[in-house]
């Protein structure tokens, strides 16, 4: 029932207190995010058949993250 800057102002708090549980589900979503469908192809650059190797590739040349 909390508006949306209020539900922010407590995840903010929950994250800045630095408890291992908030930190433990907050990895895990992420984690769950980008293994997901669409946090691999939305949110990152799917690519199943990779060319070359190219490392330390500057972002803005790239655009987003890979999910490979």
């Amino acid at each position: 029932r909390l508006s949306a800057p209020q539900q922010q102002d407590l995840l903010n708090g929950y994250d800045r207190s630095g408890k291992a549980f908030f930190r433990g589900l907050k990895e895990l979503v992420t984690v769950g995010y980008f293994s997901s469908e669409p946090g691999a192809t939305i949110a990152l650059r799917y690519d199943p058949v990779p060319g070359d190797y190219r490392g330390c590739v500057p972002l803005s040349e790239i655009g987003r993250g890979w999910a490979t």
